[in-house]
């Protein structure tokens, strides 16, 4: 909440402003600094996104995150260009994507200047980054990948125990 409410302060002060969308707790939020909306359905989520200049994402701490970031996806697969915190596992992918920028954590001022400058440029290729999304990083992709995973784990695992006990 501080670090948004410190965002938001340094926003308004270039003209521009932060609006945060969700469940959780709001209280700790300074509706000063931001404008807060009301929880939508999922499904009326991607109509925001779609009216947005640019996505952000902020970590909880200095720390590398044990899961990805699932609003870089999101943000990527509605064509959004993004300011993202390092520290998710997944800040490739805002890279590759060419759609956007990583910042050192906890630098809020820099954070704001490359929102400014994401909401500025006109020239990003958002359908080529919510293609690549699609084709690369789906439910689907991601199944695939677990799949041809666990399928050379019992593969292996079958011929470890085959080797061992003398049946190969």
């Amino acid at each position: 909440s501080q670090k948004l409410n410190t965002l938001g302060r340094i926003l308004a002060q270039r003209g521009m402003r932060l609006f945060f969308l969700g469940k959780g707790d709001v209280s700790l939020l300074d509706q000063n600094a931001m404008t807060i909306l009301a929880p939508v359905p999922y499904d009326e989520s991607w109509s925001y996104l779609h009216h947005a200049q640019v996505g952000i994402v902020v970590a909880a701490g200095p720390f590398m995150h044990n899961n990805e970031s699932t609003k870089i996806y999101h943000y990527l697969r509605a064509g959004l260009p993004i300011v993202s915190e390092e520290g998710f596992p997944n800040d490739c992918v805002v890279r590759k994507s060419e759609l956007g920028f990583v910042v050192p954590n906890g630098d809020l001022q820099n954070m704001a200047g490359r929102i400014e400058e994401a909401a500025a440029i006109t020239s990003w290729d958002r359908r080529k980054a919510a293609d690549a999304v699609v084709r690369e990083h789906s439910w689907d992709r991601r199944v695939d990948t677990y799949d041809d995973l666990i399928r050379k784990r019992k593969v292996d695992s079958c011929l470890d125990y085959c080797y061992s006990n003398g049946n190969a």
